[in-house]
């Protein structure tokens, strides 16, 4: 399957886009998991993550399954945080995410970063894990009892790719 990234566009925004971003499976581990989405909202928030972020639909052989994000992006030091959600559960556990993650390695590099972040939930997403880990992220370091999840404190890795 070939996967691929292009930068999101408000045509992206529709109501199974937004039944992903309402599914308590798909948004488990995002920050956002407590917001109700609308198309409305949805495409507020693609504008918003303009002033700072660089925002990218993931496609399976031409069919939008998910999303990434580069940022915020620190301009002076020049790292970023990075994000993904594979939306269509029919992909997950196929690879798609590794790709996608390889692929903003690149879309990173060119844009000139030194280095990019991310804080996955220790125990609690191994397929997120799995992924970064093959396409070359390593754990920095951890924070101990540092995310509420599910009502109860859990660990986050600190995992880095120097570019």
């Amino acid at each position: 399957m070939l996967v691929s990234v292009r930068e999101i566009t408000p045509n992206d925004v529709n109501q199974r886009y937004c039944e992903w971003m309402n599914d308590p499976e798909v948004n488990a581990y995002l920050e956002c998991r407590d917001t109700r989405w609308t198309e409305e909202s949805l495409l507020d928030y693609i504008e918003r993550m303009k002033s700072d972020h660089k925002f990218f639909a993931i496609l399976a052989d031409g069919k939008h399954i998910g999303n990434m994000k580069i940022g915020p992006i620190n301009k002076k030091h020049l790292y970023a945080d990075l994000g993904l959600v594979i939306g269509d559960k029919s992909y997950w556990g196929k690879g798609c995410a590794t790709k996608a993650f390889i692929l903003m390695i690149e879309q990173a590099r060119a844009m000139g970063l030194h280095k990019l972040i991310c804080s996955p939930y220790k125990n609690s997403n191994p397929g997120s894990l799995k992924a970064l880990m093959k396409s070359g992220f390593t754990i920095a370091g951890e924070y101990k009892s540092h995310m509420l999840l599910r009502g109860e404190y859990v660990d986050v890795y600190l995992m880095e790719k120097m570019l």
